[in-house]
C-alpha cells in the first residue's frame, strides 16, 4: 500500500460504526406499580393547575384587550368629534 496508508489527517474517514458494549447500569429502574400509580397522579395534578393557570392567562390578556380597545375607540371618537 505505501507509506500513506492509512490515510490520516483531513482525508481518514470515521469509523462506520462504534462497539457497543454490554454495560447497561445507565438504564432507569423499573417503577413499582405503586410508584407508576404516584406518578401518574402528581402528574395529573400537575396538568390540571398548568391547565387553570393558562386560563386564568387567557381570561386576563383577553380582558386587558377589551379595555384597550375601548380606550382606543373612545379616543378615536373623541379626535373624530375635535
Amino acid at each position: 500500500m505505501g507509506p500513506f496508508w492509512p490515510p490520516r489527517g483531513t482525508f481518514a474517514s470515521p469509523p462506520r460504526y462504534f462497539v457497543m458494549t454490554d454495560d447497561l447500569s445507565f438504564r432507569r429502574k423499573p417503577l413499582t406499580p405503586e410508584q407508576r400509580q404516584a406518578r401518574d397522579a402528581t402528574r395529573r395534578v400537575e396538568a390540571e393547575k398548568a391547565m387553570r393557570d393558562h386560563e386564568e392567562a387567557q381570561k386576563a390578556f383577553y380582558a386587558n384587550r377589551e379595555r384597550l380597545k375601548a380606550e382606543r375607540l373612545a379616543r378615536e371618537a373623541a379626535a373624530a368629534k375635535a
